[in-house]
């Protein structure tokens, strides 16, 4: 309606959150050009809203997860979290309209099967499982049901398992690669699904699947170098399950820096490597976080025993001297993310010096929209 009123907010690390949106016509779009970005929140009116997947963003590549938002012109919308529901957890469906349908039978279907049939108007599922995943939809019972408008459109409700979550792993592990023809990469789903494919939002703006420029086998997807472009990616599926996006970067110099693709827990250790197309024995090596020199020496490795979220930052090698300003000897800059470690909130003291699970004691290190 004209009068709808729609905020995304983002609660995360960092102060510089924008949302962004895939609508289902197929456009990347962020919050700037349809709608107002006040702070972490996203405010959209009625006017300017679309179908679509929106989620949190920031410059230096952290994602939050994504939701799926649908908009309907009907009389009828079927109410329940846009967040996956958690197995075991109760729930409730509501139908709901513009105008109040007192003593209307309200007739509540899943996957286009009808399920229940009363003047409720409600649906509970006292405890969920991943049976319950699928569309839902809601209506009047009888003719009307049938009359435009007075059936809701259809959304899939998903179910987290509180045992795993979905994952996509990268082989060879590190954040940069060399691009060459006998490059092979590998990027593979691990879920509560079998229908993963491996998306990618390029460098350049355009968002394609795996089977457009590398081959998907199962849950994995292969790349070769000739089709490898930067860019972030992350495993989807039809119903609109997601994984964790990762930013990977080419290039076709002669140096990468070599770190996990992932978020390294707080506490751990963690070493970031020069690496280069052929050997350099006793070369000097200069390590550089956020552009600013941090090691220089021949062992060509910049240790970490503990990482800490002040570890975060751009790293980038290269050669120290001469040869450093020449084209190819100094790597891309890479973000190496730190994530807090969790532990049990009746046991702080197991760890004293990390977060736990109580928002008192530490925020959470993830992103989210709401």
């Amino acid at each position: 309606t004209d009068t709808m009123s729609l905020s995304l907010t983002c609660a995360g690390d960092s102060a510089e959150w924008t949302v962004n949106r895939f609508s289902s016509s197929g456009y990347l779009t962020r919050c700037a050009t349809w709608g107002s970005m006040t702070g972490p929140t996203c405010y959209i009116n009625g006017q300017l809203f679309i179908d679509g997947v929106y989620w949190c963003e920031t410059a230096t590549g952290l994602f939050s997860n994504a939701v799926n938002i649908t908009r309907s012109h009907n009389n009828a919308i079927v109410d329940f979290p846009v967040h996956p529901v958690t197995e075991g957890q109760p729930v409730t469906l509501r139908c709901k309209w513009k105008t109040e349908l007192n003593l209307a039978v309200i007739s509540f279907y899943k996957n286009d099967k009808l399920i229940q049939n009363d003047t409720q108007g409600e649906f509970f599922i006292p405890a969920v499982s991943k049976s319950d995943e699928g569309f839902y939809k809601c209506g009047r019972k009888g003719r009307m049901q049938r009359s435009a408008g007075s059936t809701s459109p259809a959304s899939w409700m998903s179910i987290k398992d509180v045992q795993s979550a979905a994952t996509l792993s990268v082989s060879p592990d590190r954040a940069q690669h060399f691009i060459t023809d006998t490059m092979s990469l590998s990027l593979t789903c691990a879920g509560d699904s079998a229908e993963w494919t491996v998306n990618r939002f390029s460098s350049y703006g355009y968002l394609t699947r795996c089977a457009t420029w590398g081959s998907m086998t199962g849950p994995t997807c292969y790349i070769n170098g000739q089709s490898f472009i930067d860019g972030v990616y992350w495993c989807e599926t039809a119903t609109g399950l997601f994984s964790n996006a990762v930013n990977i970067t080419g290039t076709y110099n002669n140096t990468i820096v070599d770190f996990p693709v992932h978020p390294v827990t707080e506490g751990q250790p963690v070493t970031l490597r020069c690496k280069w197309t052929t050997e350099l024995n006793l070369a000097v090596i200069s390590f550089y976080k956020n552009d600013k020199l941090i090691q220089n020496d021949t062992r060509g490795e910049f240790f970490i025993p503990a990482v800490s979220k002040s570890d975060e930052g751009f790293y980038k090698c290269g050669r120290k001297g001469r040869m450093q300003r020449s084209a190819g000897s100094t790597s891309p800059a890479s973000w190496m993310s730190c994530r807090y470690r969790l532990v049990h909130a009746n046991n702080p003291s197991l760890c004293p010096n990390c977060c736990c699970w109580n928002s008192s004691v530490c925020p959470s290190q993830k992103a989210s929209t709401r």
